[in-house]
């Protein structure tokens, strides 16, 4: 009873005394494992539980949030991912707009999760709407010119549009493009479905089955164009002496139409241009002309032809046995040489080699700087026509070359 006594007596400087061995002892741990409160370093994923079959979240909800934690820095070497859980259950939800606020979960103790951002989410659920919708393929540009393009096949020929119904009750029409510029063959090709509002806006966050389409385009070859062959007419011949050496026309090839596909089915193969007069001509001539086209008939693209005549001179030869004459040697010396006389052989056109004399032509050697001994030494030709080619037979000659002899004095009687 003393004991008891003697406790109650004493009951205010035993609950000070327990208060302050508290302090101290909270003071010590706090010292060894101090409380923290910071930002986590990366943001928590969301987790949703889906709303029942019937519903569906229209638009897009945040995937993470950013938490602002208070712990102890022992609990914080254990926080993560995987130690915090941000959950978001939908099931429970009719269709309509909703503010939801997260909430954090953790088995770590102690813990407290101070902020989270976002604090709240704003989900609309709407009832899941389910139509069929005919399907519009699009096909775009214009096969090559001889070719048509045919009606485009496709199945199925209707599209199921599935998803909330604000976004079901847009679309107007599904629909794809599929390109064929300068097709010269079928076109195929598996192209995805998009559907479009009545403004011609693509509608999202709706599923179409099928997603995407096999398209056919068939190409066949057009029975109002053919592609001829051009055939330039040529009339008169150059002036003598000169040849025609090539007639090209560009193109070589056109197409030709007519409305009228018996027409285009007996049009040979080929078609002429207008006359082109080369008489007298002595150089190549360009010109752009029409084709001579039957009526009815017209050319796809440009209406001339561009047509090259080359015209050149007619080759000859001629040859002459002409002396040897020699350039540049000292007065103090000789030469003697064999052959004193070369065969050269001109090469040019008729019109210039026809007027030719030998006097026309010299050969001579160049001993300038020649010094006494004996050399090969290939002869040169001049010939005044620059058209002229001159070869020589034998290419080179053999040269002696000497001092000359002293001149002796006449006497005088």
């Amino acid at each position: 009873m003393q004991i008891l006594q003697w406790l109650w007596n004493n009951k205010g400087s035993l609950l000070l005394a327990f208060v302050l061995a508290l302090t101290v002892w909270v003071a010590a741990v706090s010292a060894d494992d101090p409380t923290v409160e910071r930002s986590m370093d990366a943001p928590i994923p969301i987790t949703y539980f889906e709303p029942s079959n019937e519903l569906q979240v229209v638009g897009d909800l945040p995937q993470t949030a950013q938490l602002i934690l208070r712990a102890p820095q022992s609990v914080w070497d254990e926080v993560s991912s995987e130690t915090i859980r941000i959950e978001v259950n939908l099931s429970n939800y009719d269709a309509g707009s909703y503010e939801i606020e997260l909430e954090a979960q953790s088995d770590l103790q102690p813990l407290r999760v101070v902020s989270i951002e976002p604090a709240k989410i704003s989900v609309v659920l709407e009832t899941i709407l389910t139509k069929e919708i005919p399907i519009t393929i699009d096909v775009i540009g214009d096969p090559a010119i001889e070719f048509d393009a045919k009606e485009a096949s496709f199945t199925p020929e209707t599209a199921i549009v599935r998803g909330p119904a604000s976004a079901v009750n847009l679309v107007a029409e599904v629909r794809s493009e599929i390109e064929i510029t300068s097709a010269r063959q079928d076109v195929e090709g598996n192209i995805p479905l998009l559907a479009y509002d009545k403004n011609d806006q693509v509608v999202e966050g709706i599923e179409i089955e099928p997603s995407f389409l096999n398209v056919f385009v068939p190409i066949e070859q057009s029975d109002r164009y053919r592609l001829v062959s051009v055939i330039p007419k040529i009339v008169g011949s150059p002036a003598y002496g000169y040849r025609i050496k090539s007639v090209l026309a560009f193109p070589e090839l056109v197409q030709v139409t007519s409305s009228d596909p018996d027409a285009i089915a007996e049009l040979p193969g080929f078609v002429d241009t207008e006359p082109i007069d080369i008489n007298g001509a002595t150089e190549t001539i360009e010109r752009r002309v029409f084709l001579d086209l039957p009526f009815g008939f017209t050319i796809v693209g440009n209406q001339t032809i561009l047509v090259k005549t080359t015209i050149e001179a007619i080759e000859s030869s001629l040859t002459f046995n002409l002396p040897i004459e020699v350039q540049g040697l000292t007065s103090d010396l000789v030469a003697e040489f064999t052959p004193e006389t070369v065969i050269v052989t001109l090469t040019g056109p008729l019109t210039i080699l026809q007027d030719m004399q030998p006097e026309d032509v010299r050969v001579f050697i160049n001993l300038v700087d020649f010094e006494e001994g004996s050399y090969v030494v290939p002869p040169e030709v001049v010939v005044p026509q620059v058209e002229v080619q001159a070869e020589t037979i034998p290419s080179t000659i053999e040269v002696e070359i000497s001092l000359a002899p002293p001149v002796t004095a006449t006497p005088t009687p």
